[in-house]
């Protein structure tokens, strides 16, 4: 059903004047109605159908309450039993947003009072006519649910009733045999997630099911090998999702007979794991670079890498006790507690991003710290969990983990916080659900090109449905924060909605000690726009006992600060005096220089060039390592941004970009500071700092060798898409300057698979150009991927034909070469990584 992204016209078509739908290929599921409808959208938003009044029927289901009652190709205009009014119904036409209106009246019809009957106003044929769909009577959602709510057990019933029927077992699919059931289980994300939903029951009728899949599931896991072949491997998608469920399981049950499983699987993720906590589409290459370095792929992928911490927890309170797995979950939290108090975690090892979540990577944190027991991260994340009910539709590929994680991420808060979410997000579930109980996936419109076709989503909801047993850790069970009162989840609710739009100043420097990043941020923005001068008020509240002042007043200086210098010594006192690192944080951030132009361009009332003045003060910071406040130096990697980011993406400009000003810079303050960037995790933060190597004199280089070529020759263990500036840059520096060691460098960077190959390997070539007769016996290596590299439509190939002919006709030329071995032992690094190359 799935097809390519489709441009919506301007205004809905209008069906009843014989006008097509924009596209047939991503229907939306309507509830246990049991027909499927296309919907015009405005956007690609989450209130994507806020202007859609008309639902044109795709298809109906056999066997449902709207097969004879409903046809293809029929519209529904509106609902006229049960009564809505306005200003969901005028005169018997959608009067608002089509999902929400139906939704709402599918969930009244089901209640005793209405006996089930859902009257619609459908056109067919010309004209407009009333139909009704005999819904089941359910009852009504209680106003705690899922606590106490009659509804809520009877639709538990129904969807523990639907995955038993789907069952976990592959049919045959050809032959005498087809349609049989085989004794191969399933392995794909919504049956573990079904499974869990069993579990989550706690209703012991559904073990000896559960158990059967369990046992097989564990028992094709101990093969799981790292250092395997391909029949030794799986994907970190899956065995993830596999890892939760077979811990889940022994937890629940005690059954002894998954423990090799269990155990296997989660050595297997802990030695896939990179060397920042994180993994990516599948395990790290720990043939190609040993262990804990860079994640597989293009880098880090956080919506994969949190279930797989969250399965490695629960692998401990299992029993398992070893060091890989224990270290494996010591770096999973360092990496992702970074992210407290400063927005949702974002697609990989990126900057925090300025949502409440996104796709379900902030749900599914919150379920890991509470899970963790670290209180003050499990409370950021859950109220975020809580202000992004609207906001859950969008997701990257598709909004599949969003959905998954919201309603356990939410209901780590409790029972007033899980009662938040579901009621705000009723809307979607009522829609996803079938009528004969089970749940599917919805598309992300208004079109969804890539994954989760029909995938189940039953567990998902069952899940949901049985917060309140907490059976499972995943749903609440064993979790560390304390319950949210009315209050609390009140003021989650009003972030997801906050505008500052017609609010007064005063009002507006408020709203910057808000919990929120998202509200402190649209707060500050709204201050930036207006003419007020409040640069003493943002200073005064940045010197506030109240953190959250003082972060808010950091982007209203970014915002707001008038170019003021006393601004800018103020955000200085901050990162060299306070022992809050998230608070350093929004000083750096403050600190960008949007005055250097970028994307939008420079024009604000922000601080300008005062900025410049901090360079000293960052610098230091960079050059301060903080092992227990910053294992993963990840504010340096955001300094690193801050004073060398030279690309035309960001709205602001290094302040030594194209290495301005660089050589007025003390060196005692900028050689530290370099060799702490060349050693960060992150490999983005590496190539900043190697950018600058062509701005330093020699002098300055001798002091930084040595560093150069372990940064050269050992991969950061993330950052993959942005460290292929350290590695080019690195082996061209000491290829020039006549480094024996250079010349293997060169040679691996020619032959390294992965990700940015054709990238790296003219770089690589260049750095040939300098070593003469030396590669003369290696010609037969170079010139294949030579040739290689003249295929690939993304290389100029003039350049490139260039340099290989300055190889050739170097390669009868006597060079003098030194060794890079006094470099290291002056920079203190131990000379035998010469002898691993």
């Amino acid at each position: 059903m799935a097809g390519k992204k489709v441009k919506m016209p301007d205004a809905e078509p209008d069906y009843t004047k014989g006008e097509k739908p924009v596209t047939t290929k991503n229907a939306w599921n309507l509830g246990p109605i049991g027909a499927f409808g296309d919907l015009w959208t405005g956007s690609g938003s989450d209130d994507a159908t806020r202007k859609t009044r008309m639902i044109h029927i795709n298809s109906v289901q056999k066997g449902s309450p709207a097969e004879g009652v409903l046809e293809s190709g029929d519209v529904i205009l509106g609902v006229l039993s049960p009564k809505l009014g306005e200003p969901a119904i005028r005169d018997g036409r959608f009067n608002d947003d089509v999902r929400h209106v139906l939704a709402a009246a599918i969930t009244q019809a089901e209640a005793e009072k209405n006996g089930g009957k859902l009257v619609l106003n459908i056109w067919r044929k010309g004209k407009a006519m009333p139909v009704t769909v005999q819904l089941p009577v359910l009852g009504k959602f209680s106003d705690t649910t899922p606590y106490e709510c009659e509804k809520t057990r009877r639709l538990i019933e129904q969807t523990a009733q639907a995955i038993l029927e789907e069952g976990f077992y592959q049919v045959a699919a050809r032959g005498e045999d087809k349609g049989e059931v085989t004794g191969n289980p399933r392995n794909g994300i919504p049956d573990y997630l079904n499974a869990l939903g069993l579990l989550a029951t706690a209703d012991k009728q559904f073990l000896p099911v559960v158990q059967k899949y369990a046992r097989d599931v564990a028992k094709g896991s101990e093969r799981l090998d790292i250092y395997g072949g391909k029949d030794a491997q799986l994907g970190t998608w899956h065995a993830a999702y596999r890892n939760l469920f077979l811990t889940e399981y022994f937890l629940a049950t005690r059954d002894e007979e998954v423990l090799a499983g269990i155990k296997a699987l989660s050595m297997y993720l802990s030695l896939g794991q990179s060397g920042v906590g994180t993994w990516s589409h599948g395990m790290a290459a720990v043939a190609q670079n040993g262990l804990y370095g860079p994640p597989s792929a293009y880098g880090s992928m956080n919506s994969a890498s949190v279930p797989c911490g969250i399965s490695l927890i629960l692998a401990q309170k299992c029993g398992i006790d070893e060091k890989p797995i224990n270290d494996a979950v010591v770096r999973t939290l360092d990496f992702f507690r970074w992210y407290t108090d400063k927005g949702c975690p974002p697609y990989g090892d990126h900057a925090p991003k300025l949502d409440h979540d996104n796709n379900g990577k902030g749900s599914m944190t919150a379920v890991l710290f509470d899970i963790a027991g670290e209180e003050e991260p499990a409370r950021f994340f859950t109220r975020s969990t809580l202000a992004s009910y609207n906001t859950r539709e969008s997701g990257h590929t598709g909004n599949f983990f969003s959905m998954t994680w919201g309603a356990t991420g939410a209901a780590r808060g409790g029972p007033e916080a899980a009662n938040s979410f579901v009621e705000n997000t009723l809307w979607m579930t009522e829609l996803e659900r079938r009528h004969d109980g089970s749940y599917v996936y919805q598309y992300q419109l208004p079109s969804d090109t890539k994954k989760y076709n029909n995938w189940s989503t039953s567990g998902i909801r069952l899940m949901q449905h049985c917060l309140p047993r907490k059976a499972i850790y995943l749903t609440g069970k064993g979790g560390c924060l304390p319950a949210m009162d009315a209050r609390e989840v009140a003021m989650c609710e009003a972030a997801a909605v906050y505008d500052p739009s017609g609010k007064t100043i005063n009002e507006l420097l408020g709203d910057l000690s808000s919990w929120s990043p998202v509200v402190r941020n649209r707060a500050a923005e709204e201050i930036g726009k207006r003419e007020d001068k409040v640069v003493d008020e943002l200073i005064a509240l940045l010197n506030s006992p109240d953190r959250y002042a003082g972060y808010g007043a950091c982007r209203g200086l970014y915002y707001a600060g008038r170019e003021s210098e006393k601004a800018v010594d103020a955000l200085i006192a901050q990162i060299k005096g306070s022992d809050d690192l998230t608070m350093r944080y929004y000083a750096v951030e403050a600190l960008k220089n949007r005055a250097g132009g970028g994307r939008r361009g420079p024009g604000n009332n922000g601080l300008g060039k005062a900025v410049l003045r901090a360079a000293d003060a960052l610098l230091i910071q960079a050059a301060t390592y903080e092992p227990k406040k910053d294992p993963m130096r990840k504010l340096h990697n955001h300094i690193a941004s801050v004073l060398f980011y030279e690309g035309r993406v960001a709205d602001y400009r290094g302040y030594f970009n194209n290495g301005k000003g660089l050589d007025k810079v003390d060196r005692k303050i900028l050689i530290p500071a370099i060799k702490s960037l060349l050693v960060n995790p992150n490999g983005g933060a590496r190539t900043s700092a190697s950018d600058m190597f062509e701005y330093l004199s020699e002098e300055d280089l001798e002091q930084l060798y040595g560093d150069v070529y372990v940064a050269t020759a050992r991969k950061a263990p993330s950052g993959v898409m942005f460290g292929k500036g350290m590695y080019k840059n690195g082996a061209i520096l000491l290829s020039n300057k006549r480094f024996k060691e250079a010349l293997p460098l060169a040679m691996d960077l020619l032959y390294e698979e992965g990700w940015g190959t054709f990238s790296r390997g003219p770089a690589a070539m260049e750095a040939l150009t300098n070593f003469g007769s030396e590669v003369k016996p290696l010609m037969d290596r170079i010139e294949p991927k030579y040739q290689e590299f003249l295929k690939h439509s993304g290389i100029n190939n003039k350049k490139l034909t260039a340099i290989w002919e300055e190889i050739q006709a170097n390669q009868d030329q006597k060079v003098d070469l030194r060794s890079i071995r006094p470099y290291l032992e002056a920079s203190g690094i131990d000379p035998s990584i010469l002898e691993s190359k």
